[in-house]
């Protein structure tokens, strides 16, 4: 994987390195696509290059896991000694470490309850989170391509926008107040 071999300064306090890019995405990656057992295990870079086309199975996502601890590894001297320098991929680390929350507010995005969900989120400081919107008016999203899993979700009998606060692949009851949210992604 290029970036295990990157010659780059691998500093990262103003600017993200790629290592630390690199946890946070794959971190992500196993958080928002469910593993299926059936399929047969791809090689890391080919899991990363793919996953947006198909649901990775749970060999591929240990291998997926592996290329994370190796660049956490790879870096872990660095970082103890200079650990101001490396913000980023201490973040990253916190990230990878969890516990995490996956969010998918569906809602119609040209409508204010759907960006109060998405404001109230950004606004709070949510670190361990990842926040998905699923456009509810669009029969063909984008993100319906990107994340199929969140095709099921959606807003309320009435129209209104439901915030989808999910834990390990579990979601919680959809709510429509973005504090009811808030709460959500507060317990542990």
């Amino acid at each position: 994987m290029a970036v295990l071999a990157s010659a780059t300064d691998q500093r990262d306090a103003a600017t993200p390195a790629k290592p630390a890019c690199a946890i946070v995405g794959i971190t992500r990656h196993m958080l928002m696509i469910p593993p299926v057992a059936t399929a047969p295990a791809p090689e890391p870079v080919e899991a990363l290059q793919t996953a947006v086309a198909r649901r990775p199975d749970l060999a591929e996502l240990r291998k997926t896991r592996q290329v994370a601890e190796e660049l956490l590894r790879r870096h872990s001297e660095p970082v103890r000694r200079h650990p101001q320098g490396f913000t980023f991929l201490l973040s990253a680390l916190d990230f990878y470490h969890g516990p995490t929350s996956e969010v998918v507010v569906a809602g119609d995005s040209r409508k204010a309850d759907t960006a109060s969900l998405a404001r109230a989120f950004r606004r709070s400081f949510q670190p361990r989170a990842v926040l998905l919107l699923r456009p509810t008016e669009l029969a063909d999203s984008p993100v319906l391509r990107l994340a199929p899993f969140t095709g099921p979700y959606g807003a309320a009998p009435d129209g209104r926008a439901l915030a989808y606060v999910c834990r390990n692949f579990t979601c919680r009851l959809p709510v429509a107040d973005p504090e009811a949210m808030l709460a959500l992604l507060r317990e542990r």
